[in-house]
């Protein structure tokens, strides 16, 4: 839709039918290059003396810019394009009588049009240039592609053509008015526009059911269902891999549970007594981990089987990760941690600073551990 902006107004002194040179902003105005951008299609007026001329034009950067004559909608010229004669001309931007959607025409004025010949009717949509607006509506401001956009401008053209109807009632007068290639071309125009707005109509039915089937599948998410575990105990931490859920009991003991849907647990039985705090999954198996202070570790391939391993020193490991093809652990106070590519043999490691830590998790690339008071730190092995 070609764009409209106030305080618009520059000099020419193009001559002839061809695109304007633009000469600089009149004083107090803008130029149109401050207010558009090079492509943009903008309603315009040139006037010199008794010359003048509206229309829509396109606007091209350069020095200086351009405004090519895209289309003329009224001129001094019985609606062609001027010949501009020599001298200082004015060009600026204004909304023409067509940027505004039309009303139906009054009976008064039109008569009963049913008892009118068909000539009458013809003479209404061409004296005044009432057609040529009509034409210019659908064709210049309300195009098949910008009503696509904005569904908005169809009740305008849908009224302008009712009350065409309205006042048309003869088929004799309708042919008249019709048989103009340039009346075919615009009611052409409001039929693909309305195809074409069916079209993204569909589009986004489609588009919102399917949007509508996606959430539907999330609902379930949304919720928690309470669920009930073997015993009553200090669940620690959970962890998921080879199909099932696994879940340790710092409730000091061999406590822990299995479950293939997080819905029906099993207990299960850790191989040493301990306050088990973690418990994690990688390179196909579980691994736990413990506080008390202990050295117990322990690895499963299916969170039912275990076997105790030995951690590097005796310590409150109070938290397992794994990533990069290591496990981790750290303990909860000083400096200690600990790594395996297997879980079964453990290499002491150093944190950075002696801090209350808490947890230590893995993603992007690195591990990160965080402390009690504040501490953190990250780790690419």
């Amino acid at each position: 839709m070609p764009k409209l902006a106030d305080r618009v107004k520059e000099t020419t002194t193009t001559t002839g039918t061809g695109a304007i040179s633009l000469g600089g902003a009149a004083v107090g105005y803008r130029a149109f290059s401050a207010a558009f951008a090079t492509g943009d299609t903008v309603y315009y007026c040139i006037e010199g003396g008794a010359e003048w001329e509206v229309g829509i034009g396109t606007l091209t950067s350069g020095s200086p810019w351009t405004l090519a004559r895209t289309s003329i909608l009224a001129s001094s010229n019985a609606g062609a394009a001027v010949s501009f004669s020599a001298g200082d001309k004015s060009v600026f931007c204004t909304a023409s009588a067509v940027s505004f959607p039309l009303t139906a025409p009054s009976i008064a004025t039109l008569g009963d049009i049913g008892s009118q010949s068909a000539g009458t009717a013809e003479a209404w949509f061409s004296n005044g240039g009432n057609l040529a607006r009509f034409i210019a509506v659908v064709s210049e401001t309300y195009g098949a592609g910008q009503m696509a956009a904005n569904p908005l401008a169809m009740t305008a053209i849908a009224n302008s053509i009712t009350a065409m109807g309205v006042v048309v009632e003869s088929s004799t007068a309708m042919d008249a008015i019709f048989n103009a290639s340039a009346a075919m071309v615009a009611v052409e125009a409001v039929l693909a526009a309305v195809v074409a707005i069916a079209a993204k109509s569909e589009t986004l039915l489609g588009a919102c059911q399917s949007l509508y089937a996606d959430l539907s599948k999330w609902v379930g998410y949304f919720n928690w269902t309470a669920r009930t575990l073997p015993s009553s105990s200090n669940w620690q931490s959970v962890t998921y891999g080879n199909g099932v859920f696994v879940a340790v009991s710092s409730t000091a003991g061999m406590i822990a549970a299995t479950s293939p849907d997080g819905i029906t647990w099993t207990a299960r039985t850790l191989p040493t007594s301990a306050t088990w705090y973690s418990v994690t999954y990688g390179n196909g198996r579980f691994v736990a981990t413990a506080s008390g202070p202990t050295t117990a570790a322990a690895t499963s391939p299916n969170g039912i089987t275990w076997t105790t391993r030995t951690l590097p020193s005796s310590r409150n490991w109070i938290s397992v990760a794994y990533g990069k093809g290591l496990f981790i652990t750290i303990a909860s106070s000083l400096t200690y941690a600990a790594t395996s590519p297997d879980g079964i043999t453990w290499t002491a490691r150093t944190l950075p600073s002696s801090s209350s830590w808490k947890a230590v998790g893995y993603g992007n690339g690195i591990f990160v551990a965080v402390a009690a008071n504040g501490a953190a730190a990250m780790s690419t092995l």
